[in-house]
């Protein structure tokens, strides 16, 4: 992992993050533990492909308006998310996921 991370700390939080929410690593009692890889998992070569396996994770929702809303120079209206049916919009703010 440290090899990957090539000095970069947020490469190696996001990749934490990924072991994490997927069950292989965890805190517990002040210390770690550490489970079996997933069968085919293999460590990520870049932040990029980090952030993409941490959104595969995502439920469906959360996915289509992160997917809306990302993007160089992109900009959605929340009138455009509640049309896509990917969350709610109340007083201009949109919701997604359970509330």
């Amino acid at each position: 992992m440290a090899g990957r991370a090539e000095g970069n700390p947020f490469f190696v939080e996001e990749l934490i993050a990924t072991l994490t929410d997927r069950g292989v690593v965890g805190r517990q009692n002040g210390g770690w533990w550490f489970g079996q890889l997933p069968m085919g998992f293999s460590v990520p070569d870049t932040v990029q492909a980090v952030l993409a396996a941490r959104i595969d994770l995502l439920p469906q929702a959360e996915k289509a308006a992160l997917q809306l809303f990302a993007g160089p120079w992109r900009s959605a209206k929340c009138q455009e998310a509640d049309s896509a049916g990917v969350g709610q919009v109340t007083d201009g703010y949109l919701t997604v996921g359970p509330s």
